[in-house]
């Protein structure tokens, strides 16, 4: 069973599979104002609704799960938490179209799982939590007023977020495995965090907005980070680790400075389209890297700094409104040049044989070239 993000204007959650021989037992109840439940170690799946009353909740078992030893109950004179604890088993947790009056918190156990929050309004501060298995968390059309905290442990993680306002901030720690974080047309009004351990991963942050700082950072593998059609107001550090990595960057804008990262192996870094209003640092490590800039406007200084190996650097179509630092060290480095406004800088080659080609276009004051075998102009 796995549950899918999907693109906007296409549903964000597929229909979950049925399953079969379910006979597990939830417990639920009040104590001062939570609305308490409680999964035993069978399969379990339940659906949260709002009940006719303020603070009245209904609560009902899917694919034979039994709450309270009946298939659905109501539970009246919620005022406070949400605290659901699910235990062994394949467990789903559904919130369909609730108001949790303060915090929320979601703990599964091992188990592939699902939790699914559609539709619904989190009043308080917000915790989920999955275990080590292959488990689905997948929010949309959904508010949370507090500071939301997303952790899955090791396994193949599916992570979906859409249309979405966090009001301060997001934090999402995914573990070992090969994970999936695709966040789209959400708001963060606080910090948005996002984390992966080791494994094959994919980040994918589209078509949102986030008002205060941003840091994603992935670990050793083989990643995709990608950033498409979104804003960042403040200072942004975008970073991947060991592995052979693609990081891409386009129509975006940037109002504070960033800072991009690769770790060792042989990486991709693809700008276009781009706005950068605060100063740029691009670092690439070991093993050769290909950078490419296209069609981007740089307002802040722009420092691009390479590892040991043969690299290459596109720069072409772009504005540089103040100094750009290039600096490419040992290997065998290409840096081409088209079509583009420069301000003033320096460009670097170091050990090995450099070359640097100008293909024509270029406006403005072009940075002195050095340690460079210079190309046509």
């Amino acid at each position: 069973m796995r549950m899918l993000c999907k693109r906007p204007g296409r549903a964000w959650f597929e229909p979950l599979e049925p399953r079969l021989l379910l006979d597990g037992h939830v417990a639920v109840w009040v104590s001062k104002g939570d609305l308490i439940i409680r999964g035993d170690f069978a399969a379990n799946e339940i659906t949260v609704t709002p009940g006719v009353n303020p603070g009245d909740f209904e609560i009902e078992g899917d694919n034979e799960t039994i709450v309270n030893n009946e298939p659905r109950v109501t539970m009246t004179g919620v005022t406070d938490d949400f605290n659901i604890r699910m235990g062994d088993g394949r467990d789903v947790v559904f919130l369909d179209g609730v108001t949790v009056p303060d915090a929320l918190t979601v703990r599964t156990w091992t188990g592939t799982d699902a939790v699914v929050i559609s539709e619904s309004h989190v009043l308080g501060a917000t915790t989920i939590k999955t275990h080590n298995a292959n488990d689905d968390v997948a929010i949309a059309n959904s508010r949370f007023d507090g500071k939301v905290y997303l952790q899955t442990k090791a396994g193949h993680e599916v992570i979906g977020i859409g249309r979405t306002q966090f009001g301060r901030g997001l934090t999402i720690e995914a573990g070992t495995g090969w994970d999936e974080i695709v966040v789209d047309e959400i708001i963060v009004g606080g910090k948005l965090t996002v984390s992966s351990e080791e494994g094959n991963d994919v980040v994918r942050v589209l078509t949102s907005q986030v008002v205060g700082q941003t840091e994603i950072k992935t670990r050793s593998g083989d990643d995709e980070l990608t950033v498409t059609n979104s804003e960042f107001g403040g200072a942004a550090v975008l970073k991947t680790g060991w592995g052979h990595d693609r990081l891409t960057i386009d129509p975006t804008t940037f109002h504070a400075d960033v800072k991009l990262a690769t770790a060792r192996g042989w990486d991709d870094v693809y700008i276009e389209d781009s706005l950068f209003e605060g100063k740029l640092t691009l670092e690439t490590n070991e093993d050769p890297d290909f950078v490419i800039l296209v069609n981007s406007e740089f307002q802040g200084k722009v420092v691009l700094d390479s590892g040991l190996a043969d690299d290459d650097v596109l720069i072409t179509g772009d504005v540089f409104q103040q100094s750009i630092s290039t600096k490419l060290k040992g290997g065998d480095d290409n840096l081409f040049v088209s079509n583009t406004a420069w301000a003033e800088g320096s460009m670097a080659g170091g050990a090995g044989r450099d070359r640097f080609i100008g293909a024509g276009g270029n406006t403005g004051t072009l940075p002195d070239v050095a340690g460079f075998k210079l190309g046509e102009l």
